[in-house]
């Protein structure tokens, strides 16, 4: 499903399709989602589980606000870098889902979103930024990497690192610490974590698919 959704988009990810490039039958499909649409989420759910994996290697709270923004912004684009479809399905794709999809997908940016208006308690006295500034900052972000993954362009999306990170701390320390953010070196890519059980959907599941497939 992330290869096919990544292709061709939420509607034309038929179970046909899916099937046929999984190598098994739609009775084995049956068996284990109620339809498309269950596929997909499932597919979503492993993308953000993969996505977190990355965030995991840089979660340290005892970094200042504007680090953590940086080094989680960093883990972010290195997933989707190496991830293309995973990252194509999260970004793009979902765009075109069911309710239930663009509710997991707005659920998502609310997450980016509290991290985001935790900048507040960094603030001068009194600037402390309304939470739909974080909202609509994480909106930008997310339509800007869209926009990169649309034109197809041979940069790495860790080339926005930098400009990303600027615009996130701009209302909330200022002009002259955006600016920082933007002068800084190209940054390094940060480590790829390896694929843990967690990050797959029928991980712990294997027997039951083997009895679905051995019964066919």
């Amino acid at each position: 499903m992330v290869e096919v959704a990544a292709e061709r988009g939420f509607a034309e990810a038929t179970v046909a399709r899916v099937v046929r490039r999984a190598g098994v039958s739609r009775r084995t499909f049956d068996e284990i989602f109620e339809g498309h649409e269950e596929c997909f989420v499932a597919a979503f759910e492993s993308a953000i589980a993969r996505a977190s994996e990355y965030l995991s290697l840089v979660d340290e709270p005892r970094l200042r606000w504007r680090e953590r923004i940086r080094a989680g912004l960093l883990a972010l684009l290195s997933f989707l870098d190496d991830e293309p479809s995973m990252g194509r399905l999260l970004i793009v794709q979902s765009l075109g889902g069911s309710v239930c999809v663009l509710g997991r997908r707005s659920f998502m940016l609310s997450r980016i979103a509290v991290a985001i208006d935790e900048g507040g308690g960094e603030a001068g006295p009194g600037n402390d930024p309304p939470r739909m500034i974080a909202e609509g900052i994480a909106g930008a972000v997310v339509s800007l990497i869209h926009d990169r993954m649309i034109r197809g362009e041979s940069q790495t999306l860790l080339d926005l690192a930098n400009p990303l990170t600027s615009l996130i701390v701009l209302p909330y320390l200022g002009p002259a610490a955006a600016r920082m953010e933007l002068a800084r070196s190209p940054p390094r890519r940060p480590e790829r974590p390896p694929a843990s059980p967690g990050a797959d959907f029928l991980a712990g599941r294997e027997e039951e698919v083997l009895r679905i497939v051995e019964q066919e």
